[in-house]
């Protein structure tokens, strides 16, 4: 049996120090932790979503009771929020992909303007309605904006 007091000892045999090297650099990722890039992208995720959910919960009902139902501004509402909903699930699949192979961020870099361009919609038919606009879409806006600065391929008109 080999002694694990010098694993890196250059008499070992290289078959006995080549897993040993493998095992110190998985242990050597591992103590690293989750990539920053991808928490970075994963908060703005979050925060889309709260913003999100506040929107469904709170103003767009609060918006639309004002303004009535049946009404264009009603209707851009409804659309807006639902198109948030969409780009905040693509963005969240493209982040975890990300996450688990380590070279997805080209999807992220990608869906980020569109996550920015949903919540800038969202935000404007609100404030046309004259209603509650959630507190943290503006803190989201920046933030989705920030990570990739270009525009969203899918809002880009022909």
């Amino acid at each position: 049996m080999l002694p694990l007091t010098r694993p890196l000892d250059p008499a070992l045999p290289r078959s006995a120090r080549t897993p040993l090297l493998a095992l110190l650099a998985l242990l050597g990722a591992c103590a690293t932790g989750p990539d920053p890039a991808v928490q970075g992208a994963r908060d703005v995720v979050r925060d889309a979503r709260l913003v999100f959910l506040e929107a469904e919960d709170l103003s767009v009902p609060r918006a639309i009771g004002r303004i009535g139902e049946g009404t264009e501004l009603a209707s851009r509402l409804e659309r807006t929020l639902h198109r948030l909903d969409m780009r905040v699930q693509e963005a969240h699949r493209a982040v975890e992909i990300w996450s688990e192979t380590g070279n997805g961020s080209t999807g992220w870099r990608t869906l980020s303007p569109c996550v920015a361009a949903a919540l800038r919609a969202l935000g404007d038919a609100l404030e046309e309605a004259g209603g509650p606009v959630p507190a943290g879409l503006e803190e989201a806006f920046r933030q989705a904006a920030s990570t990739a600065g270009s525009r969203c391929p899918a809002e880009q008109a022909p």
